[in-house]
């Protein structure tokens, strides 16, 4: 039960771009072009596909050899293998650890650890080179407000070159080290966000990689449980709030191992990631192969001024609706779903279960299809959720809460971003029926959905 539960959570939050559900067809570690006897690792693909870009360790042919610190290297993809790589690259390589953490969606700049400037005046964070005719330009440094406790950190910057996510032990870290955000407005960037309690542990937070939707957070964490010393997970964003996450699902042991597996990277149909499973660290490939489209959502007939109430009952999954109208007898259209509702509706689960079935994901449809329809800008979500009193109440809690999550996940998975999730878990404190029958704890068994126009 618990790796079918594990599964479906997988295929909900790995989407590509274009929003179809990914299945894992197939996994394998590159060959000699790639990994060698030296450690191969951070793996980043550039937007046409065609080039891999990662760092190798105690490797002879480096810049500084086998005992300096890492370059960077890249190979070309052709005729569906993969090049011996090379490390020639002009202006990029030195003695000195270096390391690209992030392509831009034209593939023309590149953003790297700042190894570059000289060492008395160097600043610990990112630097950008563009590529002229072939060539990289001379690094330059970005302007980031940084403060760094030790020496190790890492960076991956979004292809839209306005994120950067930083993994770093700072003032108000909870572990060694945490995962914080930066974002460029005006020109400049923002001081660093932690990413909340959610994400981070008292372990070791590193290797953040943001889906191109921006949606989807992967990770490498020793924090959050998991197979080895360092396990893949990721988690949803729920809101335009960069600390508001659904809860880290590890990627399971397809992609973990008892050893390091960490730096996942992913492009369309393909991802990457290292992993010291076979000794050294090496780079290994996901191949994904395109699932069934979800079912559309239904239609949604307009409503007017009056106040709705239904129950629904279908083979014993029953929802209930209800919106309640601010002002009466005024018409629902265009923002008048935030300006003049508000709204609320019900899920239900069955026993010890948190799996939204099709009649709850036909629910959820339908509200995210009202609200794309109409023109509300802020709504704020409240999840609540329930349980019956069969169980350890500390268990039901835990139920109740993930019932919530799994919601709130759907919700975000069908591209709607609110402005602010709240997510409560009641456990068995607040039943709508009494507990004595499997009717009335079928009623308990829920998640109450209330949405607010908020400005």
């Amino acid at each position: 039960m618990r790796k079918i539960i594990i599964l479906l959570l997988i295929s909900i939050a790995i989407r590509p771009a274009f929003s179809q559900e990914l299945k894992i067809s197939e996994i394998q570690r590159l060959g000699s072009g790639v990994n060698t006897e030296g450690h191969e690792s951070q793996p980043m693909l550039t937007p046409k596909g065609d080039t891999l870009y990662f760092i190798r360790t105690g490797y002879e042919e480096n810049t500084g050899g086998r005992y300096s610190g890492h370059d960077i290297w890249f190979s070309v993809l052709r005729n569906g293998s993969w090049s011996v790589a090379q490390n020639t690259l002009e202006n990029l390589n030195s003695a000195d650890n270096n390391a690209v953490v992030g392509i831009s969606a034209t593939g023309d700049q590149i953003y790297l650890i700042n190894s570059y400037s000289p060492p008395m005046r160097r600043n610990r964070g990112v630097v950008y080179a563009k590529k002229d005719k072939g060539v990289w330009s001379i690094p330059k440094e970005i302007d980031l407000s940084l403060e760094l406790k030790g020496d190790f950190y890492g960076f991956y910057m979004h292809p839209s070159e306005e994120i950067l996510l930083i993994s770093m032990n700072s003032k108000g870290s909870k572990g060694e080290e945490d995962l914080y955000v930066s974002l460029k407005k005006d020109e400049q960037w923002t001081k660093p966000i932690h990413l909340g309690d959610v994400i981070n542990t008292s372990g070791y937070e590193i290797s953040p990689f943001l889906s191109e939707g921006k949606d989807s957070l992967f990770f490498a964490s020793n924090g959050h449980g998991g197979l080895g010393d360092a396990d893949i997970f990721v988690s949803r964003r729920l809101s335009d709030n960069w600390q508001q996450w659904s809860a880290p699902v590890n990627l399971g042991d397809q992609v973990n191992s008892e050893s390091f597996d960490a730096y996942y990277f992913q492009s369309g149909e393909k991802a990457f990631f290292s992993s010291s499973r076979a000794g050294n660290s090496d780079i290994y490939m996901i191949t994904f192969e395109e699932a069934e489209k979800p079912e559309e959502a239904p239609e949604i007939a307009e409503e007017n001024e009056e106040d709705i109430a239904q129950e629904e009952d279908d083979g014993g999954t029953k929802r209930e609706t209800e919106t309640i109208a601010k002002e009466p007898n005024k018409k629902v259209e265009g923002r008048a779903f935030g300006d003049l509702l508000e709204h609320t509706d019900t899920v239900y689960f069955g026993f010890d279960e948190y799996q939204l079935n099709t009649e709850s994901k036909n629910t959820l449809n339908g509200i995210v299809a009202t609200l794309k329809e109409s023109a509300a800008l802020n709504i704020k979500v409240t999840l609540t959720g329930h349980a019956d009193n069969k169980g350890p109440e500390p268990y039901n809690k835990t139920l109740s809460r993930k019932r919530a999550e799994q919601v709130i996940e759907y919700l975000v998975s069908l591209g709607y971003k609110f402005s602010d999730v709240e997510v409560v878990a009641k456990g068995e404190q607040a039943p709508v029926s009494p507990n004595d029958t499997p009717e009335g704890r079928a009623k308990n068994r829920r998640v109450e959905i209330f949405l607010k126009a908020v400005d």
